[in-house]
């Protein structure tokens, strides 16, 4: 019996797929915690509050930045500093922080003044610097890992212009950063 129908069978599946096909490249995804909720829930309405206070989780970006043994060594620093420094002129980058542009508040008997917590500019203080920094659990996993081998430099994106970010997936640098930045699986690489 369905033999005698193969070529309408066979038409019928085919507008099927074609129909498919068109819809499966209209299909779009959204990543709103907005719609998690129903509307009116007290729930929204405090996460609403919690990012207008605190900004969204989602436009941060990290670049984990390796340097065998150790990142303290003056060169590897000063390229990392400038790497910082060079990624902020970019226009979806809203902020950008580091181990080598974080200052830490500290008491004098003249009130409060600013250190930094990498003194770029001495390097004989790199060995206190590095002390200081894995005594205190606000850097170690978070901007440098336990090894002392990698430091991150955390980007916060303007949430209104992510469409225009390129995501840096290739072995060249893209154009973006710095000339003395190269892009090697996923690690970049000072020169």
């Amino acid at each position: 019996m369905f033999l005698k129908y193969r070529n309408w069978i066979i038409a019928v599946f085919t507008i099927l797929a074609l129909l498919s096909g068109y819809y499966a490249t209209q299909l779009k995804f959204s990543y709103s915690f907005d719609q998690f909720f129903p509307k009116g829930d007290p729930d929204l309405e405090f996460y609403k509050k919690f990012v207008k206070d605190f900004e969204s989780d989602d436009n941060f970006l990290l670049f984990a930045i390796e340097n065998q043994p150790t990142v303290f060594d003056s060169a590897f620093l000063a390229g990392f500093h400038a790497f910082g420094l060079e990624v902020r002129k970019l226009p979806f980058i809203k902020n950008v922080q580091s181990l080598t542009t974080l200052k830490i508040p500290v008491k004098t008997p003249f009130g409060y003044s600013l250190i930094p917590v990498i003194h770029l500019d001495t390097p004989e203080r790199f060995t206190t610097d590095k002390q200081n920094i894995f005594s205190d659990d606000r850097f170690v996993y978070n901007l440098i890992d336990s090894s002392g081998s990698s430091m991150v430099v955390a980007k916060t994106l303007h949430s209104d212009n992510l469409e225009n970010l390129m995501f840096v997936t290739g072995l060249k640098n893209p154009g973006l950063f710095p000339a003395n930045v190269t892009f090697k699986r996923s690690l970049v690489h000072f020169i």
